[in-house]
């Protein structure tokens, strides 16, 4: 997993990081829907859940807003209900000018919030904290609650029975001994290689037709795309048929297929394919985590 820590002593009561708040005004709003189809009876089914924001979201049970933390730092930090070294508080800095929203109703603030920021909760130490010691917050008791009961009961969904880690694939052992495996990963898997297109742009073909030799460049470090392993070269390397992903760096269509021959080992791997980590599986852990009784607005609790 990840973590937020302490890269110098953080003396108790001191600020660790700010966290500038964006109002959802309905938590509704991170409702999602998605067709899934059953892998046995090829029946297709609709499939309700939460995005992957809520549980980087603060909010409280008895309030219909959630409010997104603009800040990296933040979203790293993680919970202990037992030994917290950190907690939440709202922003007195006479440099903050956004204090008295936390005055306002809860229609107020929906509109306020529509097209500003103001809100500014702060991380501030409860301890001396040690350099490499690790931040962490209560995400209080409605939160541990559902996490515990997740653990307690969380089971796949069928159609999610193969899922596997990429980091699971042993890549060395198919790329050297059966390509035709990689054609059969698992359903959230796919083989990904690092290459640039438009550094090779002027070496299209006259016919459209397109194969070149991969070359080293921070652009291709850099520009990761789907990819089909066709065979391993002579030279040590490996043909690949390149594909887009998404619109950054896209090949055209005219240029397709596009092949690319002697790419390195180095540049070749396995990856989930885009919503299909473990975060986004059917029945995946979703939780706000909570702001405290004590300093959350009694005219925002609407619930």
């Amino acid at each position: 997993g990840r973590g937020a820590f302490a890269n110098r002593p953080i003396a108790n009561g001191a600020l660790i990081a700010p966290a500038p708040l964006a109002v959802i005004i309905n938590k509704d709003a991170l409702r999602t829907s998605r067709i899934v189809t059953d892998p046995l009876t090829h029946e297709k089914r609709k499939v309700r859940g939460q995005q992957l924001m809520l549980n980087y979201c603060l909010g409280h049970p008895n309030s219909s807003m959630l409010f997104y933390p603009q800040s990296s730092i933040v979203n790293f930090i993680n919970h202990d209900s037992i030994q917290p070294n950190a907690r939440l508080e709202w922003s007195e800095s006479p440099l903050h000018s956004g204090r008295e929203w936390l005055n306002w109703t809860l229609e107020e603030l929906k509109q306020i919030s529509l097209n500003r920021t103001g809100l500014l909760l702060e991380i501030v130490a409860t301890r001396d904290i040690q350099q490499g010691e690790e931040i962490l917050l209560d995400y209080g008791r409605e939160w541990e609650t559902a996490w515990n009961e997740h653990v307690a009961n969380w089971k796949p969904a069928a159609a999610e029975d193969d899922y596997t880690y990429a980091s699971n694939v042993d890549l060395d052992s198919l790329l050297n001994s059966n390509l035709d495996l990689l054609s059969s990963l698992p359903s959230n898997l796919q083989v990904m290689c690092r290459y640039h297109y438009t550094e090779h742009a002027h070496e299209a073909g006259g016919d459209g037709s397109f194969s070149v030799r991969w070359k080293e460049s921070v652009s291709a470090i850099k520009t990761l795309r789907p990819c089909r392993i066709i065979r391993k070269d002579a030279s040590g390397g490996f043909t690949a048929e390149m594909f887009n992903l998404g619109n950054d760096d896209a090949i055209p269509e005219q240029f397709m297929p596009h092949v690319v021959t002697d790419i390195p080992r180095s540049v070749i791997e396995v990856r989930d394919k885009p919503y299909h980590s473990d975060q986004h599986l059917e029945f995946a852990f979703r939780h706000e985590i909570g702001i405290p009784d004590e300093i959350f607005p009694k005219q925002w609790m609407d619930l």
